[in-house]
């Protein structure tokens, strides 16, 4: 016979928590206790975390070589805790995207409330290594036009110095021609110093 609806739904309900239990216990697995507590450890040092990292998925701001360097080091703090060295290719995207959406609208008290251990790490997993790929594509994005901007600065420099050169390049020309026509014309070029020239 088949069984009863609230019978189905309690099946159904069952073996959800069972394949999200083992989603993130598949996930949580890929690292190693010792990761396990120093990403765990990493929130409680920066409770706003994985909210911070809805930051990440926006446009780079305007680039200095701050803010690059600030984006650099936020790299390699996921870096040393392995986050970018994971692998998620038995994972399908729309599932580690759900999961890396999920994890930035939890704040550090949230996430400390869900009682599955797994559960908290695979949420941090996928969200810090979507941002670690997207801090790093920000540092290159902004360290590309922080080089564009530096290179325009240097073109105009250059330009406005030649332009200089040149303008006196010009005038001392002009004043080596004049002088030489001067010289050319005086009545006895051979028997005046040029102390006598200068002053006439």
């Amino acid at each position: 016979m088949r069984p009863g609806e609230s019978v189905l739904d309690r099946l159904i309900v069952s073996y959800q928590k069972e394949a999200h239990t083992l989603l993130y216990d598949k996930l949580a697995n890929k690292l190693t206790d010792a990761q396990k507590e120093k990403l765990l450890g990493f929130l409680k040092k920066q409770p706003n975390l994985l909210s911070s990292a809805n930051y990440y998925k926006k446009s780079p701001p305007e680039p200095s070589a701050l803010k690059i360097n600030l984006f650099i080091t936020r790299f390699n703090e996921l870096k040393t805790l392995g986050i970018t060295e994971i692998e998620f290719s038995d994972i399908t995207q729309a599932i580690f995207e759900k999961l890396e959406i999920l994890g930035r609208t939890y704040d550090s008290n949230a996430l400390s409330d869900i009682s599955e251990r797994n559960k908290k790490i695979a949420l941090l997993l996928c969200t810090l290594s979507s941002a670690s790929k997207n801090i790093l594509d920000h540092v290159l994005e902004m360290n590309a036009k922080l080089l564009a901007k530096k290179e325009r600065i240097a073109n105009n420099f250059y330009e406005n110095q030649l332009k200089k050169m040149q303008t006196l390049a010009k005038k001392g020309l002009q004043f080596i021609l004049s002088t030489t026509n001067q010289l050319r014309s005086h009545p006895s070029p051979k028997n005046t110093t040029l102390f006598d020239f200068i002053e006439k």
